[in-house]
Formats: structure tokens, C-alpha cells, sequence
């Protein structure tokens, strides 16, 4: 393993375990997604390219490219799993739930993420960068990808049940998602 991929290997790891470690100490009983600095954002880098053991994501729920590099599953009964994904700049996942919940470790890039609260009602565009967890409770809609400039690589992490597999939902539209990021990157006192 070359120095660069045991350094990405060993601040994966910590970046779990200190999620691990929040929500433990949390509670994390929230019924909407959360997105927090767990470690000091760092420069944006993008040093992180998809190779010939990324695979294309389709696009039957994503928009714009993407690439999966499967990460981790836990053997039975443990049934979490996690995988790498390369949003390239304004891709991003479809409106979906997960019925277990989801974690985003965000490693590289610049990303956007959205939610929509237990009402029914939007939630607002949120930037995400490297050191940031965002914590998706079970079956609150939400989207995830890349900014319209910018990369982004998360971890996600998930719960595999066949009986309550992912629910994919429509597609972000552009004009909304271009909106959205607009807001999510303009500083608070320009809103």
C-alpha cells in the first residue's frame, strides 16, 4: 500500500470512529439529517481520481457522473457496509431514503447535501468538505453529490436489509439544484 493510500486508509478509519463516537455520545435520536465539523475543514485538494477499481455509477439514480469504490461489509449477522463515491462536479444522488438510516463521511472535495424535514418541507442546501459527518436518521428523504464546481468523494455508510432495501425517489432539478448551491455557498449576511 503506498504511503498516500495508508494515509487515506488510517483518516477513513479515524473519521468513522469519530462518527461512531458522536452519535454514541449524542444519542443521535433526531428525526432529520445533521451536518457537522467533526475535524477542521482542510484545503480542498481533489487529490482523489477514480482508476480502474472505481466502478460508474448509472444514472437510474444519480445525475452527472459518478464512480463507486466498495469499502467495507461487515459479515452476519452485522449487516453494515460502506463504500467510497466520486461525485464529479454537480453530479449527485437522486432523492432517496434509507429505511436503516445513512451515514456521509465527506474525504475530499467540495459537496452540497439536502434534506427534507419530517413535515414534508425542504430543508436548506448545506456545503460539505472534507471533516464533515452528515448523519441521515432512518427514512428521511435526502440527496447528496458534488458542488457545481467541484469534486466531491464521500464514505457512506448504510445497513443492508432485503426486506427494507433503499427507496429512490425523482431526480433534483437543475434549476433548483443550481439555486440551491447558489445559497449554500453565499455568506449569511449577503442571504
Amino acid at each position: 500500500m503506498s504511503r498516500y493510500g495508508y494515509t487515506f486508509y488510517v483518516c477513513s478509519f479515524f473519521l468513522a470512529c469519530s462518527a461512531a463516537c458522536m452519535a454514541k455520545a449524542s444519542g443521535f435520536a433526531q428525526a432529520e439529517q445533521t451536518a457537522q465539523q467533526v475535524l477542521p475543514q482542510t484545503k480542498m485538494v481533489q487529490a482523489i481520481k477514480p482508476d480502474a477499481s472505481w466502478s460508474a455509477v448509472g444514472n437510474d439514480h444519480f445525475s452527472g457522473a459518478a464512480y463507486l469504490k466498495n469499502a467495507f461489509k461487515q459479515s452476519a449477522p452485522a449487516r453494515s457496509y460502506g463504500a467510497y463515491v466520486y461525485f464529479s462536479p454537480g453530479a449527485r444522488t437522486n432523492w432517496h431514503l434509507h429505511p436503516l438510516g445513512q451515514t456521509l463521511i465527506v474525504v475530499d472535495g467540495t459537496g452540497l447535501t439536502q434534506a427534507k424535514r419530517p413535515d414534508g418541507s425542504l430543508g436548506p442546501v448545506v456545503r460539505i468538505a472534507p471533516g464533515d459527518v452528515i448523519v441521515c436518521p432512518p427514512g428521511i428523504e435526502h440527496w447528496h453529490g458534488a458542488a457545481p464546481d467541484a469534486a466531491m468523494v464521500h464514505l457512506a455508510i448504510s445497513e443492508s436489509d432485503p426486506q427494507q432495501p433503499v427507496v429512490w425517489k425523482e431526480a433534483i432539478d437543475e434549476t433548483a439544484f443550481r439555486e440551491g448551491a447558489v445559497q449554500a455557498v453565499m455568506p449569511q449576511e449577503m442571504r
